[in-house]
């Protein structure tokens, strides 16, 4: 209890000095290769954010800085927005693809600890749609492989709508990359790019509903087919998020909100340097479930038991503490 006490000052402490966001994780029960010999307390994630709805936002993740590792500071994004015509603004810069109902990775905006489905951000020109009866954004992007050696780009659009509580989603992205054709310069032995093979495509799609039913229980669903561009393979999963929206009172711990997910995924047939071969869909999943108080406004403690139907696999216990402080400093917002 002592330790646990420290490191919430600590985290607090340093949260306040440093970052708009941060958040530690303590497996507490977890395979023996993954904890470590103070017991499992480490930093999970730390940012610092500049944003206006609907204007700009500039958003670091600072956690390996923080760590004292390379690269030390992450721009996670980067955009500015502008208004053009009634219905739509341009957005430009680096933004998170328009991709599925997560728009978020900040762990304090998510209701549990283990990882949804979270589309990247890259560069892109976005318009996002604005006074009509469907939400819409349209979007192309570059992508970055640091190495030179692909150039890809992606076109994909997102449309959302409200129906008698219900809250719809679809997504589509369209996935161009091209391999560099490559010579190799005769004086210096390094590669020299000379063009670019054609273009391969794949789409990838996704449907998903947010819903309160009986004005208690919370549905989050998304199905998505993600294409790894294997041919001889199914690439539709799909996961679900249920929690009582209420939530319950609890004493000192604030209000609890119980939860329960589950999420299929791929098989994977084997993993190296080239790659990772996958087989069937939903042939494996993952299974959680756990509680999220939230004792202060700006702080939520996380405790959830997750399960992994892969061979070999033990299941995890885990605490999580997350701090944000939107609301403390005038000048640092959320970027989302």
């Amino acid at each position: 209890m002592k330790k646990i006490l420290l490191v919430s000052f600590l985290m607090l402490f340093v949260a306040i000095a440093l970052a708009h966001e941060a958040v530690m994780k303590a497996p507490l029960i977890v395979p023996e290769d993954q904890a470590d010999e103070d017991g499992g307390w480490f930093v999970k994630y730390f940012s610092l954010d500049w944003s206006k709805k609907d204007d700009h936002c500039v958003s670091f993740n600072i956690t390996n800085a923080i760590l004292g590792e390379d690269p030390g500071v992450e721009v996670s994004r980067a955009w500015k927005q502008v208004p053009v015509l009634p219905h739509f603004d341009i957005r430009f810069g680096k933004d998170q693809y328009a991709f599925g109902r997560i728009t978020t990775g900040k762990p304090s905006k998510h209701l549990q600890i283990f990882d949804l489905f979270n589309a990247p951000a890259e560069m892109m020109v976005k318009l996002v749609g604005k006074n009509a009866p469907i939400g819409w954004q349209l979007y192309y992007a570059n992508k970055d492989f640091g190495d030179m050696k692909w150039d890809a780009a992606d076109y994909g659009v997102r449309v959302t709508k409200s129906i008698d509580g219900f809250n719809l989603g679809a997504s589509i992205r369209m996935d161009y990359t091209s391999e560099s054709i490559t010579e190799i310069d005769t004086l210096t032995n390094e590669p020299i790019i000379e063009g670019w093979e054609d273009p391969e495509s794949v789409m990838h799609w996704e449907i998903d509903a947010e819903y309160i039913a009986l004005e208690k229980i919370g549905i989050d669903i998304q199905i998505q087919n993600y294409d790894y561009d294997e041919d001889d393979t199914n690439e539709m999963n799909f996961y679900s998020l249920l929690y009582y929206q209420p939530g319950i009172m609890v004493p000192i711990a604030g209000q609890m909100t119980p939860y329960f997910g589950y999420i299929t995924k791929n098989e994977i047939l084997s993993e190296d340097e080239d790659g990772i071969e996958y087989g069937k869909s939903m042939k494996e999943y993952d299974m959680f479930f756990g509680a999220n108080f939230k004792p202060k406004e700006n702080a939520f403690i996380k405790l959830e038991y997750h399960m992994d139907s892969v061979d070999d696999t033990d299941d995890e216990l885990n605490l999580q503490q997350d701090f944000h402080f939107s609301q403390k400093h005038p000048y640092l917002t959320y970027c989302v």
